[in-house]
């Protein structure tokens, strides 16, 4: 079964991404509260990139278009992988 994302979503391998134009955070906080607030989504998280052709996809689909001139800036999910150096 193919996930079926809300316009103008886009999907790549079994998530759906958006970039949240009209409902901006001046925090990483405020990016945070903003994902688990959407009404018409269940799940919603701040990105976390896998791999380098989620970043790829990422920056090509997302963040590329919305660039142009005008400073871009995105907020994503961290995790903390390895608690020990």
């Amino acid at each position: 079964m193919i996930l079926e994302c809300i316009t103008p979503s886009k999907y790549f391998a079994g998530s759906c991404y958006t970039y949240m134009k009209y409902l901006p955070a001046t925090s990483w906080e405020g990016a945070y509260n903003n994902c688990l607030a959407l009404p018409m989504t269940k799940d919603a998280r701040l990105l976390v990139i896998d791999s380098v052709a989620e970043y790829h996809f990422v920056e090509r689909e997302l963040i590329g278009p919305k660039s142009g001139s005008d400073s871009v800036s995105v907020y994503v999910g961290l995790r903390k992988v390895n608690s020990k150096s």
